[in-house]
């Protein structure tokens, strides 16, 4: 084994110690990881990288610290970058150029947890028109919205993981930055049961697939090391490129995107497809046990805290629903508006009264 000595001095660039910090952090890690530390290790370049280490001791890490804060970034931004910067000022208080970390007592900004971005059924009308030139895609939201997939997940869809007999799909790996690899969790590799209707677009995709080869997917494990090759007829079809999906950006930046635009509906990433499967399902009043399970994850608190949204609009059968059955123990006498003869004398349950002051409130 040959060690390759870094020597710090005061000349060196923050953007070499930078680097050094990457290279050790990220041995081991899958490549997708690595290229989401590579892009936040850039920004922190464009920023500071021209300085010579003499030059940048404890008061400018300070002074960069609040500058960083001030740009409004999110918490797990904020972290990402502390994930780049920490291990570089460790390379800087090892070589003697700052006496300790001087951002160490700083806390994270305080979690800002916005309700998820979801569609509403009459968005999902729209999205879900057939274009003739971008069928498979089309098929593709709809799969996604039946079936609460990751877009990665989505992207990975084959035609072996369907079970017919059952009625099931076997998601076993997702398409991530850096290539195919195993689910995000162990939870998250998965039987997921399909509707009718699932199913159906299931088999329009196999058979669009029909003209096309089978793949060999090279699959990272989960050690992040080991490469696993399966032979898989992929369904996701990038129409534009005339090819499988490679990469899980393409599929907004080739499609989605543009295709909310030309239906009039406001974008929002498709990875919010899976937030509006679960957003759907909660305000139709299904078991949230039942959506977890499909969704990967072991426990229905992730839903309630991280992917449910109540969707007012699409909720009237709810309304209706609750009104209907209080309404018969509420009915009150008819009422009068006092000296007013313009009013007429109408009957006004307690329950609807109720419900179109919480509507009010909601809104």
């Amino acid at each position: 084994m040959r060690i390759e000595i870094f020597k710090i001095e005061n000349e060196t660039k923050l953007s070499a110690v930078i680097d050094h910090a990457v290279q050790l952090k990220c041995s081991g890690l899958a490549e997708s990881t690595i290229i989401g530390h590579i892009k936040k290790s850039n920004q922190i370049k464009g920023w500071i990288g021209q300085y010579a280490v003499g030059q940048f001791r404890e008061n400018e890490w300070l002074q960069f610290e609040a500058e960083l804060f001030a740009k409004g970034y999110a918490r797990r931004t904020i972290k990402n970058f502390m994930e780049i910067i920490n291990p570089t000022i460790k390379l800087l208080t090892n070589s003697g150029y700052l006496k300790s970390n001087p951002l160490g007592n700083k806390g994270f900004p305080v979690a800002n947890n916005k309700p998820p971005e979801v569609f509403t059924v009459n968005d999902i009308r729209r999205l879900i028109t057939i274009d003739k030139s971008f069928r498979t895609e089309i098929l593709l939201i709809q799969f996604a919205l039946l079936t609460g997939l990751r877009i990665g997940e989505l992207l990975a869809l084959n035609e072996e993981g369907f079970n017919r007999e059952n009625g099931q799909y076997l998601v076993e790996f997702t398409l991530a930055m850096g290539g195919y690899k195993v689910t995000k969790t162990t939870s998250s590799r998965r039987l997921i049961d399909l509707s009718e209707n699932a199913i159906s677009i299931l088999e329009q995709l196999i058979l669009l697939a029909k003209q096309r080869r089978t793949s060999i997917v090279n699959v990272t494990q989960r050690d992040n090391i080991t490469v696993q090759s399966y032979t898989r007829t992929m369904l996701a079809f990038n129409s534009k490129r005339n090819e499988i999906f490679n990469h899980v950006d393409d599929f907004k930046a080739d499609f989605f995107k543009a295709h909310c635009q030309s239906r009039g509906i406001k974008y929002i990433a498709p990875k919010n497809l899976r937030h509006t499967f679960a957003s759907q399902l909660l305000t139709k009043g299904i078991p949230l046990a039942w959506v977890a399970k499909q969704m990967g994850h072991t426990t229905k608190e992730m839903i309630e805290k991280h992917y449910g949204v109540w969707i007012k609009e699409d909720a009237t059968e709810t309304y209706d629903k609750v009104e209907e059955h209080f309404s018969k123990y509420f009915e009150l006498p008819s009422v009068k508006a006092a000296n007013d003869d313009v009013f007429e004398t109408q009957p006004i349950s307690f329950w609807k009264r109720l419900l179109l002051t919480f509507c009010k409130k909601a809104s």
